[in-house]
């Protein structure tokens, strides 16, 4: 996605405010799903986040709480087998706990694009994960669009894999919504879009259902209205981490006088990290095992 400005800024989910008890929620979600705690364990290991019936227990009692890295991966997906909305459990943990990242907390009135998720039966707790993710986006004075190609290697995490969304916003100064393309291995599903905040959310199908392991390779392509000026930006707000991934801009006409890479994790404002890119026709930063968040790059064209 290209985020534009959040209203809330610290990019964890403004319901996580709240104090309410991670176990009474736990409790709760497990009664109105009617599952066992056996079956519960057994899609988590599906998923590739297995937790124990006997932790699932803890738990739900309140005896202990899930604070590691790799325990919150799992009560996200937890959300997900449950079929509750994202965040719902989270939100019941300890504030120095819960500091996991919120994507659509990137997107401006962040209240639209989660409902339009639920709305299509979807979240970003999605059963892929992403191997490899490689934007190359081409910036052409000669044209009132900017294009963005993506090319994404998903690994399968659960049974019947075949759906997963997208979630695009762009700045420019006057509403309007990108164009999305599917281009190889998906089609573009179902579609909502919100003019006022040139938001779009989509359904991205594969052929056919994956089963766990199996990986597949998509892509697509989205076409931006260039913002005004010299200042352009181009970024993604990961729900969970990548493997490898690749920003690569392409200028036809001026290269960049500067440009940098951003990323921004859950917690306070100040968690920004910064990089300096070096810049030319083609400014690209690559990085492998990369974390949750929001990640980008900006640039500053030369004068004429």
């Amino acid at each position: 996605m290209q985020p534009s400005t959040s209203q809330n800024p610290t990019g964890t989910d403004p319901e996580t405010t709240c104090e309410d008890d991670f176990a009474e929620r736990l409790s709760g979600a497990l009664r109105a799903s009617r599952l066992t705690l056996g079956t519960v364990e057994a899609r988590l290991r599906q998923a590739g986040c297995p937790v124990s019936s006997a932790t699932l227990s803890y738990w739900q009692t309140g005896r202990s709480l899930p604070t590691r890295r790799k325990s919150l991966r799992a009560v996200e997906m937890l959300e997900t087998v449950l079929g509750v909305p994202p965040g719902h459990l989270i939100a019941g943990l300890p504030g120095n706990t819960r500091l996991v990242w919120q994507p659509e907390a990137a997107l401006p009135c962040w209240e639209q694009p989660r409902t339009a998720l639920q709305e299509l039966g979807l979240s970003f707790n999605t059963p892929f994960s992403t191997m490899t993710l490689h934007d190359v986006v081409v910036n052409d004075p000669q044209s009132r669009w900017q294009r963005q190609i993506t090319r994404q290697l998903l690994h399968a995490d659960m049974a019947e894999a075949v759906r997963f969304p997208i979630a695009l916003s762009g700045s420019h100064p006057e509403p309007y919504i990108p164009l999305l393309r599917s281009l190889r291995g998906c089609r573009v599903g179902r579609v909502v879009t919100f003019k006022e905040t040139s938001t779009l959310v989509a359904e991205m199908i594969l052929p056919a259902p994956l089963s766990p392991g199996q990986l597949a390779m998509v892509s697509y392509e989205v076409l931006w209205k260039p913002e005004d000026g010299r200042f352009g930006k181009h970024g993604r707000s990961l729900a969970t981490p990548v493997g490898f991934m690749t920003f690569e801009l392409v200028f036809n006409d001026q290269r960049p006088s500067s440009a940098h890479y951003y990323h921004r994790g859950p917690g306070p404002v100040a968690n920004w990290v910064q990089q300096p890119l070096t810049v030319g026709r083609t400014v690209q930063f690559t990085a492998r095992d990369v974390a949750a968040g929001l990640h980008g790059v900006e640039w500053r064209q030369e004068e004429s």
